[in-house]
């Protein structure tokens, strides 16, 4: 299965007040990319929403290394899709 995004997930942060939680989302995305840089994975950006951040990556090895980051709850590899449920349906396709 071709993945092109990990979703990250985070936990305390998520309650904190909005100025404190964007400084430690802003932490935790710098440490995310601190981790891929020192496990040489390539990625093509990070999105970050409220209560999710998004690594888009195809790289195999990045979960992993994304686990690791103090801060994270849990992430999970996945396949983006376009907003519409026909997009949704091909990926899920191409998946199998």
């Amino acid at each position: 299965m071709d993945t092109d995004v990990v979703i990250v997930r985070y936990g305390e942060i998520g309650i904190k007040s909005e100025p404190i939680r964007r400084k430690y989302e802003d932490l935790l995305v710098d440490n995310l990319k601190a981790m891929l840089q020192q496990d040489r994975i390539r990625y093509d950006g990070i999105v970050q929403e409220r209560g999710r951040i998004f690594v888009l990556t195809g790289d195999p090895l990045a979960t992993a290394s994304i686990a690791r980051v103090f801060g994270v709850v849990s992430c999970s590899p996945a396949v983006s899709a376009g907003p519409r449920v026909a997009d949704a349906c091909a990926a899920a396709a191409r998946i199998g």
